[in-house]
């Protein structure tokens, strides 16, 4: 949905413990535009004492992407409140307690190839876990790395750069997908699924960005789905592959589900070969 823009600026306001939000100044304001910056939603060095428009759409694309302390995904509206708050220190990586970061799944959940689960997406999820056995993550600043190097690298991009779909696309073995818009038109010419169903392992998930431009800029790769809760492994949200979790009817709203088909993965060497078809 599109947000409306102001016509006019609010008159100046000093920022304080409060929200922050359209118009404000002050040291929290400069702390919030240098980790903006550090993370790759402002250009570095950023001059910013006030919350202007150019630091309002940052934090919009910011919160397209986000998730806030109670597991659920950010509002966006471009006020940085609590879970805004958290979601930032966890993107920097910052020693949080993180309640949507999931516990390894449990073996029966991903101990074999489940019935309806095509080859391509289970391919996908089987090299989406091998990195996070490898402990894969950023090294030295966001988007940087050998490991993300090696996602970007596939992406055709250079570092530092987002690499949350340059991982889900290196995990399908789909190299030169960049970004969201574009494994969403990728997953279109393949012939792809766009199930209206409930997501199965090894599907792919693409925020829709509530900006009006299209998609969010994160991917994701659906690891297992039970009672209401969608689990993911995730590059990008964190400086870590990980797992998260999240209320399905909640998350459902900004996503769209890509299921991925047999053809274009077998043979990459990066990719763990299939485990046997199910009976």
């Amino acid at each position: 949905m599109l947000t409306p823009i102001m016509s006019e600026m609010p008159r100046t306001r000093v920022a304080t413990s409060a929200n922050l939000k359209a118009g404000m100044s002050g040291d929290g304001v400069r702390r919030l535009a240098l980790d903006l910056a550090t993370l790759g939603y402002l250009p570095p060095n950023p001059p910013h004492g006030l919350f202007d428009r150019e630091m309002e759409a940052a934090v919009r694309r910011f919160q397209v992407k986000g998730i806030g302390g109670d597991g659920r995904p950010l509002k966006v509206d471009g006020v940085v409140g609590p879970n805004t708050r958290f979601g930032l220190g966890l993107a920097l990586g910052d020693k949080l307690e993180a309640p949507n970061t999931c516990l390894p799944p449990p073996s029966a959940a991903l101990g074999a190839w489940p019935p309806g689960v095509g080859a391509a997406g289970w391919r996908a999820l089987q090299a989406a876990l091998a990195e996070i056995e490898d402990g894969a993550q950023e090294i030295g600043a966001p988007g940087c790395g050998s490991y993300c190097e090696r996602y970007l690298a596939a992406a055709g991009r250079s570092q530092p750069q987002d690499w949350s779909t340059a991982f889900v696309a290196w995990c399908l073995g789909e190299p030169g997908i960049a970004d969201a818009s574009m494994l969403v038109e990728k997953a279109r010419w393949l012939g792809w699924e766009t199930p209206q169903t409930a997501p199965v392992p090894g599907d792919v998930l693409v925020w829709t960005s509530e900006l009006g431009d299209g998609f969010g800029g994160h991917a994701a790769i659906v690891a297992w789905f039970a009672d209401g809760l969608i689990h993911t492994v995730e590059g990008g949200r964190t400086p870590f592959v990980e797992f998260f979790h999240y209320d399905w009817s909640a998350l459902a709203r900004i996503v769209t589900v890509v299921r991925p088909r047999t053809g274009s993965s077998e043979a990459l060497e990066h990719v763990r070969s299939p485990p046997a078809a199910p009976l």
